[in-house]
């Protein structure tokens, strides 16, 4: 492929085309617009620089604008200057087959030759995808969706294949290719996560106890104090008993001895009433041991005592 003298070659034959008819000029477009011959300019200065990118870009636009099919032989040469060796076979073949007879014979004759160059230079690719839709780009660049309707034509050396669905996380495969090489490159998604079946209702468990009541405990110290006054006065009342009988022969007893036996009444009472508080105490702590307060609230201040008044007595509580 005859490129070193290209850059002045291309500025030759744009300076020839404003004088001359354009049959003189096979790398100069006939001037479709003004803007075309702006942008196929700013090319053929940009390529004479090396800067072969944006002549490229250039080249495309002026093209776009005018569809002239002088404009694929530069197309042809820049993509070439590029090691784009696929992009600069696929103007070169345009470039012959819309220009056809209006293509000297010389410059035909040269571009076939480039061709037999650039075939050597590209490798077929099938690209195989595990879903339909997905966008198909190499080296990050669109080449359409799959299923593509057959092989491509990518220039050799390493390449970067990629496919991108919506909903689905991308796939990307790199790939080395030899001059002629008809590779099968696959992409598939990864398989989505089956679904796992929905969990059983969980049945729903009574809430355990808070804890132990503290009424249970109010209740155990009743009962223990209870117990203990009904012991005490008991003993107390059974002494005193004990003292009258002897005082008192066939129970009839000296005045002296009257306070002996109101004390004894009152001993008695309240023996009876802690031994009574006392079982009720513990009644009541069991209760609230086994139950947790669940049946009532519980008050830390919660309290019962006995009292004597006189000659009688009861239970007296704080709730």
């Amino acid at each position: 492929m005859r490129t070193a003298h290209l850059p002045s070659a291309l500025a030759l034959a744009a300076a020839l085309a404003m004088l001359a008819p354009s049959t003189r000029a096979q790398a100069q477009p006939a001037a479709s617009s003004a803007e075309t011959k702006l942008h196929f300019q700013r090319a053929v200065k940009l390529y004479a620089e090396e800067d072969y990118r944006g002549a490229l870009v250039e080249f495309k636009r002026a093209y776009e604008l005018s569809n002239n099919y002088v404009i694929l032989y530069n197309l042809g040469q820049t993509s070439f200057q590029l090691r784009d060796y696929a992009a600069a076979l696929a103007s070169f073949e345009k470039y012959l087959g819309a220009g056809g007879a209006q293509i000297a014979a010389a410059r035909r004759q040269d571009v076939e030759k480039d061709l037999d160059d650039l075939r050597g230079r590209v490798a077929k690719v099938t690209i195989e995808t595990s879903v339909p839709g997905a966008s198909i780009s190499v080296d990050d660049v669109a080449v359409g969706k799959s299923p593509l309707p057959g092989p491509i034509t990518v220039s050799t050396g390493p390449r970067r294949f990629t496919a991108t669905k919506e909903g689905l996380p991308s796939v990307t495969r790199a790939v080395e290719l030899a001059g002629g090489d008809k590779a099968v490159v696959k992409l598939d998604f990864p398989a989505p996560a089956a679904a796992s079946p929905p969990s059983p209702p969980k049945r729903e468990e009574p809430p355990p106890p808070s804890g132990v009541s503290p009424i249970a405990f109010v209740g155990f110290g009743v009962a223990v104090v209870g117990i203990g006054v009904g012991t005490t006065f008991g003993i107390l009342a059974l002494g005193t008993k004990s003292d009258l009988d002897a005082r008192c022969p066939d129970r009839v007893c000296p005045a002296d001895a009257r306070d002996k036996g109101d004390a004894l009444s009152t001993q008695a009472t309240i023996s009876t009433i802690g031994l009574g508080v006392g079982v009720l105490g513990a009644v009541l702590g069991t209760y609230f041991l086994v139950t947790g307060g669940s049946s009532a609230k519980a008050s830390t201040s919660a309290a019962i005592a006995p009292y004597v008044s006189g000659a009688g007595g009861g239970l007296q509580g704080r709730f």
